[in-house]
């Protein structure tokens, strides 16, 4: 009973996630995860999550950094670690409806939302 009443009133607006995950070969790759989009993948013969390769703005980590794992490092953690980069190395950002935010992977911070000025 008290569950409707939120939801008819909301004090804000109802906030999305977007899903990307990140591998590192060579170069970082970013990948976006679609929502509800599936794609049949011949050589497994299974339907699988939809992936894009995507851009994020990249920063380098300044040198006095010294908590931090670059892309490479954190990749090959999971290695050493027998997880799955795909899994463990997966953002979920959130986003508003009218969103479309452009974000900047700091290596020694995280992601962020670029804000654009001007």
């Amino acid at each position: 009973m008290t569950e409707q009443i939120y939801k008819d009133t909301c004090l804000r607006e109802h906030q999305f996630h977007t899903v990307y995950s990140f591998d590192y070969q060579d170069e970082l790759n970013i990948y976006y995860y679609p929502e509800n989009t599936m794609l049949f993948n011949p050589k497994t013969g299974n339907y699988e999550q939809a992936k894009k390769q995507v851009l994020f703005d990249c920063e380098v980590t300044p040198e006095n950094a010294w908590l931090s794992l670059h892309p490479k490092q954190l990749t090959e953690l999971c290695d050493e670690q027998g997880v799955s980069v795909e899994d463990a190395c997966k953002l979920f950002l959130a986003i508003y409806a009218d969103d479309i935010p452009q974000w900047t992977y700091h290596f020694g911070f995280g992601v962020y939302r670029n804000e654009k000025k001007g």
